[in-house]
């Protein structure tokens, strides 16, 4: 009754009080003094089963900025629930835009749930896209994920600290950080090409060498010839 008085449907609020006002008094005579509820903390209910929110398949399409769209209208009337501000995070992280995601990836993560792995999985990716190693260790530690997230991002964290090592020419800690990789996850030829390099500026040359011919015979890759070329020129080698 109070739905039909608002929508203006007199007709049908009418028929609907000739069928039930007799049963129903008191529901009648209220209706003119009745007020929406002032209370807008009640519990989140989840949509119904088989029904995807617009957002989510946008999300599924890579329609990465429809779905930011769509998240910030309905976030326009009321607060997100924890797993649509998952959904942002990875809608904006698509978008690369990564302060915005870290912050929805956070609010998602603080409100818990079932996406709580989701949430601290997406930080994690956030983080390390953004070269923000040690806030990415620091996640790791406080929050646990599914055994092969935790191996993943570990594993990228460890890239990320070994290319930055290497850049600085600081050539141990490039190695140190491969090695803890390496027990976690394979290499990658690129990967170990970087290894090669960094025995070869260590002075570590037939080891560096005995890599550089390794990959050459799992791939035919210029790189690896050249770094073999090298290490023969400083080795002495004519050949």
């Amino acid at each position: 009754a109070l739905s039909l008085t608002r929508l203006g449907e007199k007709q049908a609020l009418a028929d609907l009080r000739a069928q039930h006002a007799e049963t129903f008094p008191t529901v009648f005579a209220e209706l003119s003094s009745a007020r929406e509820p002032r209370d807008r903390n009640g519990k989140a209910v989840a949509a119904p089963a088989g029904i995807q929110a617009g957002y989510l398949s946008r999300l599924q399409k890579k329609d990465y900025g429809g779905c930011v769209a769509e998240l910030r209208r309905l976030e326009a009337k009321a607060a997100l629930r924890p797993d649509a501000q998952v959904a942002k995070g990875w809608c904006l992280l698509g978008l690369n835009h990564l302060a915005e995601a870290r912050q929805a990836f956070t609010l998602g993560l603080a409100g818990g749930g079932g996406k709580a792995d989701d949430a601290a999985y997406g930080l994690g990716l956030t983080l390390l896209r953004a070269n923000l190693t040690d806030d990415a260790e620091a996640l790791l530690m406080q929050h646990s994920l599914t055994p092969l997230r935790d191996r993943e991002l570990r594993a990228e964290l460890l890239w990320q600290r070994a290319r930055t090592a290497f850049d600085r020419k600081q050539y141990r800690l490039t190695l140190d950080a491969l090695n803890a990789r390496l027990q976690i996850m394979p290499e990658a030829v690129g990967i170990s090409q970087m290894r090669a390099w960094s025995h070869y500026h260590l002075g570590n040359l037939t080891q560096s060498r005995a890599i550089f011919a390794q990959l050459n015979q799992v791939m035919a890759d210029p790189a690896n010839t050249r770094g073999i070329a090298a290490i023969n020129e400083r080795m002495g080698i004519n050949r």
